[in-house]
């Protein structure tokens, strides 16, 4: 019972409980409504609160937190909530007791909702940083031609190289390079290839502190710090641990230590990379080691003619393609030179012109006065003048100006530039020539780092930009300058001649001077390619009388009429401050006047004739250069100079007096018919203790005579120019730098006097040594120095030259020919190897630099690397050639190939049987790119078909004449693992010609592919019924014709093997012997060569013919 009563008891606490809550919201209906209605009033206070530090983390582009946008949401919800249980309860009646309830019962949950959120709702922060931004730039529609396309693509590469870390993009002002890196950044943002770039303007001004602002896109508050150091330490601390950041510094001027702004750099912070543009090279040189494997160093050139012409039309509109303003248009392009600021401007301008303005503007830019053609002195000038006013080295300065006295588009001599130089005291603080051309050298290097001078294509020449050109002229107000496309029409007003410091007059056609000619300022006259050519003695005395300042006179370049045949006047002696002359293709006379120059330090007489002998020259006592190059004498006079009047000039530090052109053949082969060698005596050199510089022909050397110890010579021994020496010295003769040796028809023993020139000698041609048997030991005399400086050697016409080294007869050993590059080997009958013998290890490196090896008729040769190992000896070696070599049976043998040889030109090798007998494990041919094989009657194969894989940068393979060429591609051997398929990746070009047993290019069942292959000529190869064996396609994406017996044939769609099946099916090879005209020749006749002959007078010998038809 008791238990009963205990339970009964319990349950009625329980039941009571809950009832009396429920009672509870009927009693407190009116207080939770009231205690809602004040927790809905604090909230809202708290959410107000919230919100404006929302709003102001929003303002500042930061990232609101999701829990506090989860908060405001519940908020919001239960707001809206409590109000409407707001509306409903000021509706509810009295008497309606389950409304009440519900109302009562709800807004006691919503109170202690509200209570829970506004516990959570004291964040610590609301908000996170932003991320950095996408570099958004305004709309542009920009060009993307194909040479961009590739220095985007490779910029794009090295940002995906993990090993590279700084990359500078340098290219002259107004060529595009932000352009380009704006679309560099729109596709790494775009491949999310970094979390974080930042694009920096960093200008000629640097600003340490706006550049660490502009980096601020981090999420760093940099502005709300003033301390230098802890603004450096934060950066860079942010930057350390930020994951894969690109930091781009664009137009920069100088090096910029990136400590200093607290950007990390090198091998420790990968993944921080740096990108930079520039106008100049130097920048980038001094912000990394050039050499350096984490640097790419990239430069931006101007468009090409095509290029231009889209980006102009672009801008000016389809009018340009009207036959009315296309040519207009065309000389536009010309002027503009390919730089696309001064395009675009240019166009933008003209777009809507009609002809006559287009013509005025053509104009404008001819005469360098783009400044009148609205819109374009802004940009152009603008853009351009900053790098020429940041070239802070005034010498710098002078030198481009002597440049703009050039015609448009010229390859300036940089020697020309040295002599105006020098002419005009350019290079302070220089005594001596050598220094001068060194400081010209190094000045020039920079202003081509500058983007402000051009390479050249021309041996010792540069080139400057048409607009650079035009800008260097806008500046040079003191400069009157015509060329020929700027016809002298007249000459300027005398008062605007007496303003001029130079005058240049090139290209042109001058029928007289002034009668008044007042030029008091005048430091330099250049009149060159003179039409109508200038003499001398035409000049009026008052031009000589009226330009008494000047400094440098250069006349010569004729094009036309014949040489000067007179007397130099007088008053051409009155000209006392003249330091630079330069007489160029005259006929000397009486030149007595020269003898009054006394400041006279350079004299350039180059492809003069002498009538007389120049004698004046002993009263030049400041004389420093003399250039007699290429000139000639009358038949009566013996020499130029009297005996004894070149030891006279003490101060000589440079003396030119070769008599060959060597960067002429036919300036050689013209110069050669005339009387070039005179009487000097060579031993007056001796006399001349300040000399450095020679170049000289000379037919015999006195006994005993030794040359001084020269830092520049070319030397030029011989009685008459080997036909070999031109095409092996043309264009050497430019290089100042170059020293060469060319020395002929004469003995070992004679070559004594050459014994302080040999350790500088870079180039050394020896041909008709009777008694020349190696070079070492016997060029090496007893000083230990050897040919220590040489980098190339032809030995030519040695009748009893057997070997280049001959170790048995080196006495000390030595590694010599360190720095050789290249080894020319020609008509040698008894030349057999190399070496004799192997070589000891202490002189192992010997040609170890070696990267072309030639050989031509050398009739014992039976090995070409015996007995070097070429894969130790020759790992540089990038091309051999062998021609004419019948002793040859194989070029590789068993020690294998060298590991970078990337041509091979094998030509009349009758014994070659073979290319390699190599293990397949020695080929290293995976450099190679060009094999050309011509006439190799005994050659069956090229390549063992376990290498053809191997052979993936092969770019070009020509094969002609070999009469018993089979295949190409060798099939394979029993044992030989099994290939899927070989792929030419680079290959462009495939040429077979008269190959009359060639089946295929391989025979073996092994499938080909040709990615890149664009050429293909195959003729006269009556065996090839099918291009490869396999059954499969050959692939070739683009090939669109292959030329067949001289016939193009469209590929359309057609495998390439089918082509070559179907052509041969239907052709019919007659072999033949044609004999007419008194000639006799063989040829392979399709039918429509048998038609043609038909109805000639050629009598047709058939023979051997296994497919005759009726003819």
């Amino acid at each position: 019972m008791d238990v009963v009563i205990s339970i009964a008891g319990k349950i009625g606490e329980l039941l009571i409980e809950p009832i009396g809550r429920q009672f509870g919201y009927f009693i407190r209906y009116s207080s939770n409504i009231e205690t809602l209605q004040k927790q809905v009033q604090i909230l809202e206070g708290v959410r107000k609160d919230v919100q404006a530090s929302i709003d102001a983390a929003e303002r500042n582009c930061e990232v609101i937190r999701n829990e506090v946008q989860n908060w405001t949401s519940e908020v919001d919800e239960i707001l809206l909530e409590a109000k409407k249980l707001h509306e409903e309860a000021s509706k509810a009646r009295f008497h309606n007791l389950a409304s009440r309830y519900q109302l009562s019962r709800k807004a006691q949950k919503i109170t202690i909702a509200i209570k829970d959120l506004k516990n959570v709702s004291k964040f610590d922060r609301v908000s996170n940083p932003a991320p950095p931004p996408i570099i958004e730039f305004p709309s542009q529609d920009v060009v993307i031609f194909e040479s961009t396309e590739l220095v985007i693509e490779e910029i794009m590469g090295a940002l995906k190289d993990n090993k590279t870390n700084f990359i500078g993009i340098h290219g002259m002002g107004g060529v595009g390079k932000t352009t380009l890196v704006k679309e560099v950044i729109k596709r790494a943002q775009e491949g999310r290839l970094f979390a974080t770039i930042a694009m920096v303007v960093v200008s000629q001004t640097v600003d340490v502190k706006k550049i660490q602002d502009q980096i601020e896109r981090l999420g760093l508050k940099l502005k709300d710090i003033s301390n230098e150091q802890d603004r450096v330490s934060l950066l860079h601390a942010r930057l350390k641990n930020e994951n894969k950041v690109l930091i781009i510094l664009d137009d920069l001027w100088a090096r910029l230590d990136l400590a200093t702004v607290g950007i990390p750099f090198g091998h420790d912070y990968a993944s921080c990379k740096i990108m930079v543009t520039t106008r100049r090279r130097q920048v980038c040189d001094a912000m990394v080691d050039k050499r350096s494997v984490t640097a790419k160093i990239i430069p931006i050139n101007i468009l090409s003619e095509k290029e231009s012409w889209i980006l102009l039309k672009k801008n000016v509109g389809d009018d340009i393609e009207s036959p009315t303003l296309n040519s207009l248009a065309k000389e536009i392009i010309r002027e503009c030179g390919g730089l696309p600021i001064t395009l675009v401007t240019v166009g933008r301008a003209m777009r809507g012109k009609d002809p006559d303005e287009w013509r005025v503007a053509v104009e404008k830019l001819k005469k360098s006065q783009p400044q009148f053609i609205e819109g374009m002195h802004k940009d152009v000038y603008r853009c351009l003048q900053l790098s020429y006013d940041y070239l802070q080295n005034e010498e710098a300065k002078k030198v481009l100006k002597l440049c703009s006295l050039f015609p448009e588009d010229f390859n300036i001599p940089v020697e020309d530039l040295v002599r105006y130089g020098v002419g005009l005291k350019i290079f302070e603080d220089v005594v001596r020539m050598e220094d001068a051309r060194r400081n010209a050298i190094s000045i020039i290097k920079n202003l081509k780092a500058s983007c402000l001078l051009l390479e050249s294509d021309k041996e010792g020449c540069v080139k400057m930009h048409d607009v650079v050109r035009d800008v260097a002229l806008s500046m040079a107000s003191d400069y009157f300058v015509r060329d020929g496309f700027k016809q002298l029409e007249c000459w300027p007003s005398a008062e605007d001649m007496k303003i001029f410091t130079g005058i240049s007059i090139t290209q042109n056609e001058i029928s007289q001077f002034p009668d008044a000619w007042d030029c008091p300022n005048l430091k330099i006259l250049l009149m060159r390619d003179i039409y109508d050519h200038i003499e001398p003695s035409s000049m009026p005395n008052a031009v000589l009388l009226g330009m008494k300042a000047l400094e440098v006179f250069h006349l010569g370049g004729l094009r036309r009429g014949s040489s000067f045949n007179g007397h130099l006047k007088q008053e051409f002696g009155q000209l006392t401050n003249l330091r630079t002359l330069i007489l160029q293709d005259y006929l000397i006379g009486d030149a007595t006047a020269i003898g009054e120059l006394k400041m006279l330090e350079i004299l350039d007489f180059k492809r003069c004739q002498f009538r007389e002998p120049f004698s004046t020259i002993t009263k030049l006592t400041k004389l420093k250069l003399l250039d007699v190059e290429y000139c000639s004498h009358s038949r009566r006079i013996s020499s130029i100079f009297p005996t004894n009047a070149i030891s006279s000039s003490s101060q000589l530090e440079e003396l030119y007096k070769l008599a060959f052109d060597f960067s002429s053949a036919f300036s050689a082969m013209y110069m050669s018919a005339r009387l070039l060698f005179d009487d000097f005596d060579i031993t007056e050199l001796k006399s001349l203790s300040r000399l450095t510089t020679l170049t000289i022909t000379i037919r015999t050397i006195p006994e005993g005579f030794i040359f001084p110890n020269l830092k520049f010579f070319k030397i030029h021994l011989a009685r008459w120019i080997p036909y070999g020496a031109i095409g092996y010295m043309k264009g050497m003769i430019l290089s100042h730098e170059s020293n060469y040796l060319v020395l002929s028809d004469a003995t070992i023993s004679s070559l004594g006097c050459f014994k302080p020139l040999l350790p500088r000698t870079n180039y050394l041609y020896l041909v008709y040594f009777e008694d020349l048997r190696n070079i070492i030991p016997c060029l090496l005399f007893s000083n230990g120095d050897g040919l220590a400086g040489l980098r190339s050697m032809k030995i030519d016409s040695c009748a009893n030259f057997e070997y280049l080294i001959n170790v048995e007869e080196w006495q000390i050993r030595y590694a010599y020919l360190l720095e050789l590059e290249e080894l020319y080997l020609e008509q040698l009958k008894t030349f057999k190897a190399l070496c004799n013998t192997e070589l000891p290890p202490e002189i192992s490196l010997s040609m170890s630099k070696l990267k072309r090896l030639y050989f031509s008729s050398c009739g014992e040769l039976s090995n070409v690397f015996a007995p070097f190992n070429p894969q130790q000896q020759f790992k540089q070696l990038e091309a051999l050639e062998v021609y004419h070599c019948n002793a040859l049976e194989c070029i590789f043998e068993k020690k294998g190939t060298p590991l970078s040889i990337r041509e091979l030109h094998l030509k009349s090798l009758e014994g070659m049987k073979h290319i390699w007998e190599s293990p397949s494990e020695l080929l290293h041919l995976h450099n190679l790119q060009i094999v050309k094989i011509e006439s190799c009657k005994k050659l069956r194969v090229i390549f063992p078909a376990s290498i053809a894989q191997g052979l993936e940068r092969l770019k070009e393979l020509d094969l002609c004449d070999c009469d018993e060429l089979e295949a190409i591609v060798a099939e394979r051997r029993e044992g030989e693992e099994t290939i899927d398929n070989v792929v030419f990746y680079q290959l462009i070009k495939l040429s077979l010609r008269t190959l009359l047993n060639l089946k295929a290019f391989c025979m073996d069942n092994l499938p080909f592919k040709w990615p890149s292959l664009e050429m293909v000529e195959v003729s006269n190869c009556p065996k090839m019924k099918t291009f490869a064996a396999s059954d499969g396609n050959q692939s070739t994406p683009k090939l669109k014709v292959v030329k067949v017996n001289n016939s193009d044939i469209l590929l359309d769609g057609t495998d390439f093997n089918t082509i070559i099946q179907n052509h041969y099916k239907e052709e019919i090879f007659l072999d033949v012997r044609i004999c007419g005209s008194g000639s006799c020749r063989s040829k392979q006749l399709t039918t429509e060569d048998v038609i043609k002959v038909q109805d000639s007078s050629l009598i047709l010998v058939i023979y051997h013919c296994s497919k005759q038809r009726a003819i």
